[in-house]
C-alpha cells in the first residue's frame, strides 16, 4: 500500500508520487526520462531511499519508455541512500533483484552498507558477484552474469553463505570482529566511495532482515521468484 516511488520528469522537473509503475511512463511523457528521487520502503520502516541530487538520480523513465527490471543507475554517478544503518554484530539477511549490464575489473555495488574498516554487508560485482560483511578475505562469492539475477546473502552469527537463484554459491565463517555499526546502506554504490565503483545496470527489488532468515530463505525467494520468474 501507498507510493512505491517518487519521479522527476525531465521536461520541467515536477515530482510525482506513484503507487502504480505502469502510470509513469504516461506522466512523463513521450520522450522525456523520469528519474527517481524516492524508492519508498515498502517495509513500514520508513527507510526510504532518497537522492536529492538531479544528476545523481537512478532513470526509470527512458525517451517516454517505462525503463525494464527496475529502476537503472548509469554507472557514472547514481545512487540512492537509504538513511539507514543496521549494527551487525549478530545476524542478517540480504535479498536482491538485480540485472548488472558492465562487468568489469571495477568493483561495483548493487547495495552496500559496509564502512571505511570494510565492515557491514554488502553486495559487490567484478568479474564475479561478492557478498561483503568484512575484510576481503571474508567474502564469499557467485557468478557474475548479464541476466536478471536473484542474490541472497546470509550472515550468521557463525557462518554465511551466498545463494544465486535459490541455489548455494558459496559459504564461509562468519567473523567475530565486525562492527556494531556500518554506514547507511546505500543502493547502487558504496557509501564509503573510495572503494567501488556505482553499479551499471537495473534494481529491482531489495529486501534486508536485521536477522539471520534462513529457516525463512526458500520461501522467501520462491515468492520473488514467482513474480519476477527469473528462473
Amino acid at each position: 500500500t501507498g507510493s512505491v516511488v517518487r519521479v522527476r520528469r525531465s521536461s520541467d522537473n515536477a515530482e510525482q508520487d506513484f503507487s502504480d509503475v505502469s502510470l509513469i511512463a504516461d506522466w512523463v511523457g513521450s520522450g522525456n526520462d523520469g528519474y527517481v528521487t524516492t524508492w519508498y520502503d515498502q517495509s513500514g520502516n520508513g527507510n526510504n531511499a532518497t537522492q536529492s541530487t538531479a544528476s545523481s538520480q537512478p532513470k526509470i523513465v527512458d525517451a517516454g519508455a517505462l525503463v525494464s527490471d527496475g529502476i537503472d543507475f548509469d554507472g557514472v554517478d547514481d545512487f540512492l541512500d537509504t538513511g539507514y544503518s543496521s549494527g551487525v554484530a549478530s545476524s542478517q539477511s540480504l535479498f536482491a533483484v538485480f540485472k548488472v549490464d558492465l562487468i568489469d575489473s571495477s568493483f561495483r555495488t548493487p547495495i552496500d552498507g559496509r564502512d571505511a574498516n570494510d565492515d557491514g554487508i554488502g553486495f559487490g560485482v567484478t568479474t564475479a558477484i561478492g557478498f561483503r560483511f568484512h575484510v576481503d578475505a571474508d567474502d564469499v562469492f557467485a557468478t557474475a552474469n548479464t541476466s536478471l539475477d536473484l542474490l541472497t546473502g546470509i550472515y550468521g552469527s557463525s557462518a554465511s553463505a551466498i545463494y544465486q537463484k535459490g541455489a548455494l554459491a558459496d559459504s564461509g565463517l562468519a567473523p567475530s570482529t565486525i562492527s556494531v555499526t556500518t554506514e547507511n546502506y546505500f543502493i547502487g554504490k558504496s557509501p564509503i566511495g573510495t572503494s567501488s565503483l556505482p553499479l551499471d545496470g537495473s534494481i529491482s527489488e531489495i529486501i534486508i532482515y536485521d536477522s539471520d532468515q534462513s529457516a525463512n530463505r526458500v520461501a522467501i525467494e520462491t515468492n520473488i521468484n514467482n513474480y519476477y520468474d527469473i528462473y
